[in-house]
């Protein structure tokens, strides 16, 4: 019995990483990933609506020169809609894939603790 308990004190019975701080880790992560997807969508539906706005110009000019006045103007009004919402995309792609360091920070001192107390336990004798 006593070698038993001996060695099952060799393996920690505590996790690295609380199960509460995963949870709040992943609900957060869960909640960053939603309003990407939302933001995603709104580009995508911005971008549909573009679009049949510039289809709904051409479709009322009268000569090439007008469709093409009309197809600039929306060109470069779909630019910078584009380039606002990748920099927002970016900025939301970067929160979700930030790293939580106070979790990991406090997953490498546990594993660091439990490591110093199995080097500190005293090794059985060979003939044992």
């Amino acid at each position: 019995m006593a070698k038993a308990s001996a060695f099952e004190s060799m393996f920690p019975t505590t996790p690295l990483v609380p199960p509460e701080a995963i949870r709040d880790y992943c609900d957060r992560t869960v909640k960053k990933a939603a309003e990407l997807s939302r933001s995603i969508l709104s580009s995508v539906s911005q971008n549909v609506d573009g679009n049949f706005e510039l289809a709904t110009r051409l479709i009322q000019c009268t000569d090439p020169n007008e469709a093409m006045s009309a197809w600039k103007d929306w060109a470069n009004a779909r630019r910078d809609a584009i380039l606002a919402d990748s920099k927002g995309l970016a900025a939301q792609w970067l929160k979700l894939c930030d790293i939580d360091m106070e979790m990991v920070t406090t997953a490498a001192r546990r594993a660091t603790e439990q490591a110093t107390n199995v080097a500190a336990m005293p090794r059985a004798a060979a003939g044992d």
